[in-house]
């Protein structure tokens, strides 16, 4: 996006990045990314209890993004705040995508697959992972696979089943969508924004996704009122340019 950066800039135009800040941005609409993974560190650490001992993490990341290098790095950090003997066993690079993701994660656990947690920077990472885990026959009742993003219907589906997909670290689309436009708006009449919009995130159980979403089997709707009283950091704890 640099060189329409530059473009956009030579010609006056505003423009709104979401997700990922780019070098000559004016303004990003963004979760905090590390803060989104060490909450759910923290809530698997808790999960799984303080007195958890050797607990291995298989990470399948995306180390092409700050962002989503800052979810790995704070899942890890997050999850050593309960339990300070977890170590991260296998990082991967999902790419971002199931299929990826399933392909890395099967070459991973045939080489090790003694694995207590899957962490996956978005839905897809987290979905592909388990289905690799599944596919080698490997026994879920001990497995824990948190997700991120609260995309689509996929990871409801997974949590429905109460099986080992029992976190997401929930950016609530939606909510980022709306603020990109607002933001859009803003700056179109002029206004002056802040060069970074955080939008709020939370570590969701299967009883507290919903609280923020309807879900009829087919498809779903955001509960505003609930995700709008959620408060954004003024700060995140980490970014993007800290790495």
């Amino acid at each position: 996006v640099v060189p329409i950066l530059r473009r956009a800039r030579a010609d006056g135009v505003p423009i709104v990045l979401e997700g990922n800040p780019a070098p000559g941005m004016q303004t990003v609409v963004a979760i905090c990314d590390y803060d989104t993974g060490y909450l759910a560190g923290v809530a698997a650490g808790e999960a799984l209890g303080a007195d958890a001992e050797g607990v291995r993490v298989m990470n399948v990341g995306l180390p092409l993004l700050s962002a989503t290098i800052l979810r790995s790095r704070g899942f890890m950090d997050g999850l050593q705040t309960v339990i300070p003997s977890a170590e991260m066993v296998h990082d991967l690079d999902g790419g971002g995508n199931p299929d990826r993701s399933q392909e890395v994660s099967a070459a991973a656990l045939a080489a090790d697959s003694d694995i207590d947690v899957i962490y996956g920077i978005n839905d897809s990472s987290a979905l592909g992972a388990l289905q690799a885990w599944r596919a080698a026959g490997l026994p879920e009742d001990d497995l824990m696979v948190v997700g991120t993003g609260a995309e689509g219907l996929a990871f409801l589906n997974e949590m429905l089943t109460e099986g080992p997909f029992q976190l997401e670290a929930a950016m609530f689309p939606e909510k980022i969508g709306f603020t990109a436009i607002d933001t859009a708006v803003a700056l179109y009449n002029g206004e002056e924004v802040p060069e970074y919009v955080i939008s709020p995130t939370t570590a969701l159980t299967l009883d507290e996704v919903f609280s923020y979403y309807s879900y009829d089997g087919e498809s779903r709707e955001i509960q505003w009122d609930a995700v709008n009283a959620l408060e954004a950091p003024e700060q995140c704890m980490m970014y993007a340019s800290d790495l």
